[in-house]
C-alpha cells in the first residue's frame, strides 16, 4: 500500500447544509475526497458516525457495478439518474487506500460558533513568522498536511486514521508512534487502525 499523499482518501462528517456542498469549495473532489452528515435520528455517538460515514463513502466512491435494481414502470417514466451498486466489496474498497476519517458535525459544543458550518472550516489567523499560509485558510488546510504524515509514517497494515475534528496536532518530533498518537487534549484521541483487527480504546 503506498504511502504517498494521492493514496489517502480523506472522509470528512459535516453539518448536512456544508456536507451537501463541499466538494463545490476549493479544489476538494471526490472520490479523493467525500463528505457526508450524520443519518437523521438519534445521536449515533463516534463509532455509529464513523461506520455511517465508511459505508456512504464506500456506496459513494467505490468501483461500479451493476444496476443498484430494476426500475419499475413508473420509474422508468421519469427519467432518473442512474443508479449503480458498487461492484468493490467494502473491504476491497477499505484496501484501495488509507482513509484518513475527520468529524466534525454535531452540536460542538466546544466551539458553539462554527457548529453550522463545521469545526474543521472554521476561519485560522495567519501565524506569526510563518510563510505561505492563505489569509483565507481553514483548520482542514492547516490539520490535514499533519494527519496525513502520521499516516503515511504508519505501519503498512494501518489502513484508516480517524480525528477529532476540532483539534490541531503539529507533531515536531519526527520519530512518531506507530500505533497510538495522543495529543495533548483531553477530548482528543487518534489512532492507526489496521485492517484487520482494531485495539480497543487504552
Amino acid at each position: 500500500m503506498s504511502s504517498a499523499p494521492d493514496s489517502i482518501q480523506f472522509l470528512l462528517t459535516l453539518p448536512p447544509v456544508m456536507a451537501r456542498d463541499f466538494d463545490s469549495l476549493d479544489n476538494r473532489k471526490p472520490p479523493q475526497w467525500f463528505a457526508c452528515s450524520d443519518s437523521a435520528g438519534p445521536p449515533l455517538g463516534s463509532g455509529g458516525g464513523t461506520a455511517n460515514l465508511l459505508v456512504e463513502a464506500w456506496r459513494a466512491t467505490a468501483a461500479r457495478g451493476v444496476h443498484a435494481a430494476s426500475p419499475s414502470a413508473r420509474e422508468t417514466a421519469v427519467k432518473r439518474p442512474e443508479v449503480r451498486a458498487p461492484s468493490q466489496s467494502l473491504s476491497a474498497w477499505l484496501a484501495d487506500n488509507r482513509k484518513l476519517i475527520l468529524h466534525s458535525g454535531g452540536m460542538s459544543r466546544r466551539l458553539p460558533a462554527y457548529a453550522p458550518v463545521g469545526k474543521l472550516l472554521m476561519p485560522i489567523p495567519v501565524f506569526r513568522w510563518a510563510r505561505g499560509q492563505p489569509l483565507d485558510q481553514t483548520l482542514l488546510d492547516l490539520a490535514v498536511p499533519e494527519y496525513s504524515r502520521v499516516l503515511a509514517a504508519a505501519g503498512p497494515s494501518a489502513v484508516a486514521m480517524l480525528v477529532s475534528g476540532d483539534t490541531l496536532m503539529r507533531a515536531k518530533n519526527r520519530q512518531l508512534v506507530r500505533k497510538t498518537i495522543p495529543s495533548s487534549h483531553p477530548a482528543f484521541r487518534a489512532r492507526l487502525v489496521g485492517a484487520r483487527k482494531c485495539p480497543p480504546p487504552p
